[in-house]
């Protein structure tokens, strides 16, 4: 007993969402009853009716057309003649206790009847008013037959007509509404957020006002990105995308480029970035800007590890331009190619001697190494002496220091047609012949480089 309880209800409770579609269609057949002073015979007639459910909740318009044909039956003469009769109208409809399988219903409205041959019997085209009551009984959500008594009065020329029209049909109902009125007696339906999809199917009962909602109930998601349309702020997401509450993809590092297309995920905080989501390096030397010192490095130069140029020798002119690549670090001024004139060898000798002391050989050996690497030079090696002794046994003397010299840089391998060697004996003096630290530094040699003319 309590199993068909159940399933009554369920049953009564499933027909009660018929209702709730905007559209009814009704095909009819009908049978008219006329009254005896228009001389027709009750005719069988047939046709449509079309009813809207969402316009108002209690009043429904309806427009319908009905066809049917007969013949007169009075005076005798008229009888054999025979006359099409088409009604076109429109009504209001009222559905009383709406929301169950069982659906009485009262209407009224007007019309206007045409009649294929009207000349008998004062018959004539002429409008009317009708009023009818029936009921529908679905028997599942879009289904319901449908019965119906119309009552019609016609005013045929100052002359009042009476027709009963009997009519049954079948109805359709399309197009389920969005909004479905809560009962406030059984409890059949509850749409407690008004969102069309009935309590007991709604998988998301408290949806805002006015949200689209799916069949159950649930904000509309259209790119699925677990964001509802109403709170997504990037609506087209592509499918399986993370994001965020707001429905964007994510940006975990904040660079204005989303981790989809991000070749650099972890980019710190406040770099500018490229298309990838790559720290910049605008001048494509290997050093991104945020670290570069030297921003605006040629293409193809190597550059150290702040994306500055090297400079191997250390002289303030970069290896790409430098032409004396190998300046020793004796020398404090360059020319504009990395070149330089003089430089003091720190090459000294005792009072007298035109000996190289010991101490002074690994500076001759690094000189040479120098003129070999960078053979655009020519060298003149100048000897200087203090002022003890004669100013002529000065200057051979300083001569001799100088060919010394001369001679251990073409041991070591310097080309001997670049290399001259003159004395200046003490006539150049770097320092005061008064002490013996100054006369030490007066017994010199000193290197006077030119360029080659190539």
């Amino acid at each position: 007993m309590k199993k068909h309880l159940l399933l009554s209800s369920l049953f009564i409770a499933s027909l009660s969402y018929a209702h709730n579609y905007t559209y009814e269609v009704t095909p009819l057949l009908g049978y008219n009853i006329a009254e005896g002073n228009i001389n027709v015979k009750n005719y069988l007639n047939y046709g449509v009716e079309a009813q809207w459910n969402n316009i108002s909740p209690a009043i429904k318009p309806e427009l319908y057309i009905l066809y049917g044909s007969t013949q007169y039956n009075e005076p005798s003469s008229l009888d054999g003649k025979s006359t099409d009769f088409t009604r076109l109208g429109a009504r209001a409809v009222y559905d009383i206790n709406s929301n169950t399988h069982f659906v009485p219903f009262v209407k009224g409205g007007i019309g206007y009847e045409n009649l294929s041959d009207p000349t008998y019997s004062g018959n004539h085209n002429s409008a009317y008013i009708d009023v009818a009551a029936g009921a529908k009984f679905f028997i599942l959500p879009q289904l319901a037959l449908k019965a119906e008594a119309v009552y019609l009065l016609k005013n045929n020329n100052n002359r009042y007509d009476n027709n009963l029209n009997l009519l049954v049909g079948v109805t359709f109902a399309f197009d389920k509404k969005r909004y479905v009125r809560k009962l406030d007696t059984d409890n059949i339906i509850q749409d407690d957020d008004n969102d069309g999809v009935v309590n007991e199917d709604d998988l998301c009962p408290h949806t805002p006002k006015g949200v689209k909602v799916n069949k159950k109930g649930c904000a509309l998601d259209d790119d699925e990105d677990g964001v509802p349309n109403y709170l997504d702020k990037c609506p087209h997401t592509p499918f399986g995308t993370e994001v965020d509450e707001k429905g964007c993809e994510l940006d975990s590092d904040m660079d204005g480029v989303v981790d989809s297309k991000d070749m650099c995920p972890q980019t710190p905080y406040g770099e500018d970035v490229d298309k990838k989501g790559c720290s910049l390096d605008s001048d494509g030397d290997g050093v991104l800007d945020v670290d570069d010192q030297c921003p605006h490095t040629p293409h193809g130069r190597e550059v150290n590890e702040q994306g500055c140029q090297l400079d191997s020798d250390k002289d303030g002119v970069v290896d790409a331009l430098d032409k004396c690549p190998n300046t020793p670090l004796e020398v404090k001024k360059v020319d504009k190619e990395g070149c330089f004139k003089e430089l003091n060898l720190n090459i000294n000798f005792e009072t007298g001697s035109a000996t190289v002391q010991k101490e002074s050989l690994p500076r001759i050996k690094k000189f040479a190494k120098f003129l070999k690497i960078a053979p655009i030079y020519n060298v003149t090696i100048v000897g200087h002496t203090d002022s003890v002794g004669t100013k002529a046994n000065n200057l051979e003397l300083s001569k001799q220091r100088a060919k010394a010299v001369k001679k251990l840089l073409i041991q070591e391998g310097v080309d001997p047609y670049s290399i001259t060697a003159v004395g200046k004996g003490e006539s150049q003096p770097i320092a005061s012949n008064k002490t013996a630290e100054g006369r030490a530094k007066n017994r010199r040699i000193e290197a006077i480089l030119e360029k080659k003319i190539l």
